[in-house]
This record gives structure tokens, sequence and C-alpha cells, in this order.
């Protein structure tokens, strides 16, 4: 399949029920960038869909700052890891926060049957391109490898000052 006419490399924000926020970034063609647009209000629908966390997209919904909701896997510390192969290249997502029905009855394997999942991996097949979309086309659900459960903590930035610079240690 042929590189879209439009495409956007969007990122996709997702703040937990503590306020911890994670993000994820995929492109999105159309065939305009009002198709691009409609198609990432659909995938923002989608993903909210089967995520416990709040979704919005980083480029249009700078302001909202609503917080997810409490659940089996409400901190966004909890992904699901999905994986594509795509012309011989392994792309992973993660999806924060993810709905403990996305799981099946082992609680760690992604259940693509999901209804949920089944419109992800519609989006996917129709409007998500890889990162190198000049050369790849949208990832096909039949490249779809599975996906499974997650738990990896937070990286948080944290600069320590030293409160006096006779002092060899620094003050926390």
């Amino acid at each position: 399949m042929a590189a879209p006419a439009a495409a956007q490399k969007l990122a996709f924000r997702f703040r937990d029920v503590k306020g911890e926020v994670a993000r994820m970034t995929v492109v999105v063609g159309g065939a305009t960038p009002t198709a691009v647009e409609a198609n990432a209000a659909t995938l923002k629908g989608h993903l909210q869909a089967i995520s416990n966390a709040h979704v919005s997209l980083v480029i249009t919904d700078y302001t909202d700052a609503a917080y997810g909701t409490a659940a089996t896997y409400q901190n966004v510390e909890d992904k699901a890891k999905l994986s594509w192969s795509l012309n011989g290249t392994i792309h992973r997502y993660q999806l924060p926060a993810p709905i403990s029905t996305l799981f099946l009855a082992d609680s760690e394997t992604v259940d693509k049957s999901q209804g949920g999942m089944v419109n992800l991996l519609a989006d996917f097949n129709s409007f998500v391109y890889a990162p190198d979309v000049a050369i790849s086309g949208p990832f096909l659900t039949t490249g779809f490898l599975g996906g499974f459960r997650v738990r990896q903590p937070m990286h948080r930035r944290l600069n320590i000052y030293i409160k006096d610079p006779t002092e060899t240690i620094p003050a926390e």
C-alpha cells in the first residue's frame, strides 16, 4: 500500500487516576489534512475505550486535565505492550492503564478478539503508519503479533540542587 497523501506524527497523552502521564506517539495518515484530523479523533476514541486513563490528543487538547478512572489497572505504569511486524521490522506500542477485559483469563495476554482491540486493529490496518511512512503502508491486521501486560515504573527526572556549595553531598 502506498504512502498517504497527508500524514502527521501525533502524540496521545494518557492521564491516570493519580495524575501521572504517559504518551503514545503514532503516525496517522489520510487523503487530506482534514481526514488526518478525523482519523486522529477516531483513534483517540478507540484508545479511550480500552484504557482506564483519560486520553487526550496533545496537539489539540492541551488544556485537557481530566483524570482517569479507578479500576484494576488504573496506573500508567501498567501497560499492554502491542507488537506488529511490518516489512521485516517489529514495531511496538504501549497502551497505558489498559482495561482488565482487554486480557485473556491469564490477565497477561492481550485478547485480540475483544471489541475495543478489534477497533484498534482496524485503525492500525486503515490509517496508522509506521514511522517511515514513505516506504511502508499501514500496519496490517495479519501483521499483529500479539500483546502482553507489563508493569514498568515511570521514568522520572529529578534534579537535586546543592544548597551550600561547600557541602560535598547533595541536599534533598
